[in-house]
């Protein structure tokens, strides 16, 4: 790897790469120089009003960050000065706020309240009673009394509202979160704009009473700048169990998008925000607000990067570059006021303390913000898993971990291990394997939601029986009938669990570390020599792979790399082949992204993509995947374009659920990382219908073949995001993919998907010009899918399993000849538009079949799915039959096919039909998917006419 400066990109909305241009410590020298300039160039001694108090707010921050203590003394000092006491009049019968007034009776004016942010920050750092005596005095008279109309300009929501908060967190005393939600509402009531989420300064400025001279809503970034700021500082902290917390995260997520939508392309924003024409060019004021508003929400999990990163960044460039002149001054800051002026005079020599606060709160964020970047996720020991994620998915990991407390470790016997070459049976082994790896995912993560070291001993005996298994993977994917220490191929398994093992080292060193120095190194050890010398040595056939084996891999494979390899000219080159690699995957991909290995597949194949890209894009150098974005995002949205209804897909391939087979623990962030809004919501409704919120180790249990550790953790990074988020399902009346040939399409209470392509895709099943109908959400004519995996399942004979044969799927038997495996086997397309679609699937048969054309043309139609089976035949030798299967018992005793509420109308004249009960032939994992019941519908074609047509209706 190169030196500290790595290229960091961000995939953003169109995933172009953007360079970024800062460290962490170039910024922290940004923040020393700026600092340093204004205390010597200001003296400490000053009054406690608002100006001189933003800029304290500020200074703070600069010490949490940077532990000077003659910055800190700098703020002691203003307060002593001030007698730790904003307006300092004694008789509260004397005190005013209802109007601006800088006297010393306006105790209650928040201009004279903002200092007490600082002086129980002081307080907390060293405490003395007397530094928040008079906060006390004044808050507590504020939050006792019954006006609530305090607030009544936006200035104020920074000023107070953060007091209110620390008033809380310094004495435990709910009303001061009680008189803030009053309080914030009566603002609300006279300042909010509910269209934008944006607030006008005060009531005078309220459209359409007031406007721009262009006649626009006239909303004062400065003003904005407070509430977004402010609003930061409160849920920074408000507990996360107040009853009206969401009231506030709600509040500044769309105040968050509001101001986004309204930056300029230079990185700032016009003092009018909405008519940059008002009061042209740039103001410094708002802006850092604005990033250092935008920075704490990405910092802390209530906005994502991917949909604020570029904002941030650009405006971080025109703080560091425009606004930061030579000599550590700030420049362009607009002076005290109220709006934007037209004609005011704002420029590099506008130096102003309260922008000099302002831009050190967003320099200290967004040197956070790198550091984030640099730390790949918060360990273990760090608040952030205790304190943001809510208490219901705490406690729901951990009571999940606490099943395995004290249980020994197995260990995997070898003679199961061989009975996949004896006897075909990789299950008894994979059960066992994936069991034990379930156990340390559960362990390791009620450890991180606990904090308490109650389950180390666990997870240290854990570490070490993993390191004594001879290798790391499943029987089904080695060359040898039991396990050799010298024979360390790479496969799905031991990549994964390779990865479980890194991400538990990572999030948990600090503690093995006290356990003993040598056990990280042991991990390191064993990861190195059983992953990352062979996947860097070896030219895998999955490096050039376009299905899941190539990403899914990579991404446990890079897990490993950012995280254990410690040689950086190895690092660089197992970096350069997993880009490669992923570059592979990609352009193997159609243009539509359609996943021909099925929505069972698209976890594992495009979501281990994104895995790849993120954590490339987020901790390493990343490569430009423009060229590919439009592509990436087409195979990001085949998950909810699959997607049926009542937690239902489309199932076609090797599909091993019908049901739940999307993650909301990849779909949300996912959709982040691109910011696909359906892809969110999509998320969302997920993690609702699952309830994610309250029982979210059930669903991690399932989350793959066993816990996907990693994968969780970077889910909860978003958490306060994804708790704001709007729950919607993809309810899509019509989705088309031409290069998979896939259509699917919604009318009523009836839902068809259709597929062409042809018999030699991944996982495929001989299953050309398919389809399958479900209705009220619920399966009428389905793709059985795939049982249980053996040795059979990708062997030679894979096409002798009854899931793979054409006569079990929804298609015809033409002249007694099932269709054939192979590439060239394929279909044409004839014609599509919305809701119908015609193949010619004759490609798909053998010769023997005789078929010249067999044109099938589904059309989804308001009165149901209309099918026709246009033929010609080279020659008759026995009747055809369309086949269809089901889960529910049909009836034919009435010349229709009826399935419950619906039924296949057909013409009794053109065909027979009969029915199959195939019950027996569901395997335990078929079982699990259908019920324990399936039927074959045989519909006989009774005319012997070489060509012909029929027609039938699904109702």
């Amino acid at each position: 790897m190169r030196k500290a400066l790595l290229l960091i990109y961000i995939l953003t909305t169109c995933l172009t790469a953007e360079a970024q241009k800062w460290t962490a410590d170039e910024v922290k020298k940004v923040i020393k120089k700026v600092n340093t300039y204004w205390q010597a160039n200001n003296p400490a001694e000053v009054r406690a009003f608002w100006d001189n108090a933003a800029y304290h707010t500020g200074n703070i921050e600069v010490y949490k960050l940077l532990g000077d203590t003659s910055m800190l003394d700098y703020s002691i000092r203003w307060a002593t000065h001030n007698q730790w006491m904003g307006a300092k009049e004694k008789d509260s019968t004397k005190w005013k706020y209802k109007q601006y007034g800088e006297g010393q009776d306006y105790v209650l004016f928040g201009d004279w309240q903002i200092c007490f942010q600082t002086y129980i920050d002081l307080f907390n750092l060293s405490p003395d009673g007397r530094k928040v005596e008079r906060a006390k005095e004044v808050m507590g008279y504020e939050a006792d009394s019954k006006a609530n109309d305090y607030w009544w300009w936006a200035d104020a929501l920074y000023m107070v509202m953060p007091v209110m908060t620390k008033m809380y967190k310094l004495t435990g005393d709910t009303k001061y979160l009680r008189k803030l939600y009053e309080n914030i509402l009566y603002s609300d009531s006279i300042m909010l704009d509910k269209e934008t989420g944006l607030y006008f300064r005060d009531g005078k400025y309220v459209w359409p009473k007031h406007k721009t001279d262009a006649g626009k809503k006239d909303f004062w970034a400065r003003g904005d700048g407070w509430v977004l700021a402010g609003l930061a500082k409160v849920l920074q902290d408000m507990p996360k169990t107040y009853e009206h917390q969401p009231f506030f995260v709600e509040k500044y997520v769309n105040l968050a998008r509001g101001v986004k939508q309204l930056q300029q392309p230079e990185g700032y924003w016009t003092r009018s925000m909405m008519d940059p024409e008002q009061a042209p060019g740039p103001e410094t004021s708002g802006t850092a607000f604005f990033c250092y508003g935008l920075l704490w929400g990405v910092n802390n999990g209530y906005l994502s990067k991917a949909e604020f990163g570029e904002t941030i960044n650009k405006a971080w460039d025109y703080l560091s570059n425009t606004a930061l002149q030579k000599d550590g001054k700030i420049g362009y800051v607009q002076p005290i006021g109220e709006r934007a002026i037209p004609g005011q005079k704002v420029d590099a020599n506008s130096h102003a303390n309260f922008g000099v606060g302002a831009f050190l709160l967003a320099a200290c964020e967004y040197t956070r913000y790198l550091q984030e970047a640099q730390r790949l996720l918060p360990r273990a020991d760090l608040p952030f898993w205790r304190d943001s994620i809510p208490t219901e998915m705490r406690q729901s990991y951990i009571h999940y971990g606490e099943q395995y407390l004290g249980k020994p470790w197995t260990s995997l016997p070898w003679a199961v291990f061989a009975e996949y070459k004896t006897n075909g049976n990789r299950v008894n082994y994979e059960t066992l394997c994936f069991g034990k790896r379930r156990q340390l995912a559960a362990i390791v993560m009620a450890e991180i939601m606990e904090g308490k070291g109650r389950f180390l001993s666990d997870i240290i005996d854990g570490i070490g029986s993993f390191c004594e298994e001879t290798w790391w993977g499943i029987p089904a994917h080695y060359s040898k009938q039991i396990p050799l220490a010298e024979v360390q191929e790479v496969d799905l398994f031991n990549a994964e669990t390779a990865s479980l093992i890194a991400w538990t080292r990572y999030m948990l060193q600090p503690q093995l570390d006290a356990f003993s120095p040598t056990l990280c190194q042991r991990i390191d050890h064993e990861i190195e020599r059983r992953i990352l010398k062979p996947a860097l040595a070896k030219d895998y056939w999955w490096k050039k792979a376009g299905m899941n084996w190539n990403p899914w891999i990579c991404s446990n494979w890079l897990s490993c790399v950012l995280i254990c390899e410690k040689d950086e000219t190895r690092k660089a080159e197992a970096i350069a082949q997993i880009t490669k690699a992923t570059r592979t995957f990609i352009d193997a991909y159609p243009e539509d992204g359609g996943c021909d290995e099925g929505p069972g597949y698209w976890d594992r194949a495009a979501a281990s993509m994104f895995e790849v890209i993120r954590q490339l894009s987020d901790f390493s150098e990343s490569p430009d995947f423009s060229d590919c974005s439009a592509k990436i995002r087409n195979m990001a949205s085949y998950a909810y374009k699959t997607y049926i209804g009542n937690g239902y897909c489309v199932n076609f391939a090797d599909a091993h659920e019908n049901r739940a087979v999307q993650q909301v623990n990849i779909v949300y962030p996912f959709g982040l990382f691109l910011n696909d809004k359906t892809m969110r919501e999509f998320g969302a409704s997920i993690g609702q219908q699952k309830d994610v919120l309250n029982n979210p180790a059930l669903l991690y249990d399932k989350s793959g073949n066993f816990p996907t550790l990693g994968r969780e953790l970077f889910f909860l990074r978003h958490i306060q995001t994804f708790m704001n988020e709007q729950p919607h399902e993809p309810i899509l009346n019509n989705v088309w993919l031409p290069d998979l040939q896939m259509m699917t399409a919604r009318r009523g209470n009836l839902y068809v998907a259709m597929k062409g392509g042809n018999n030699g895709e991944s996982h495929n099943h001989n299953d050309v010009g398919s389809f399958i109908v479900y209705a009220d959400n619920q399966p009428l004519l389905i793709d059985p899918g795939v049982g249980e995996y053996t040795a059979a399942t990708f062997g030679k004979n894979r096409y002798d399993i009854w899931t793979m044969q054409s006569q079990y799927h929804n298609l015809p038997q033409i002249n007694g000849c099932d269709q054939k495996d192979g590439q060239q086997y394929a279909a044409k397309i004839i014609s599509h538009k919305e809701g119908r679609l015609c193949l010619d699937i004759a490609g798909a048969y053998p010769k023997e079949a005789g078929v010249n054309t067999w044109r099938r043309t589904v059309s989804a139609m308001k009165s149901g799915i209309s099918v026709t089976e246009d033929y010609e035949l080279g020659h008759y030798s026995q009747p055809s039959c369309l086949m269809f299967l089901t889960t529910v018992k049909p009836d034919i005793s009435k010349g229709r096919v009826k399935l419950g509420n619906h039924c296949i109308d057909y013409d009794n004249g053109q065909l027979e039909a009969s029915v199959e009960d195939i019950s027996n032939k569901l395997d335990p994992l078929l079982q699990q998917m259908w019920g324990q019941q399936m039927y074959r519908i045989i519909l006989t074609i009774r005319s012997q006419k070489t060509k012909n047509k029929i027609s039938y209706t699904i109702r």
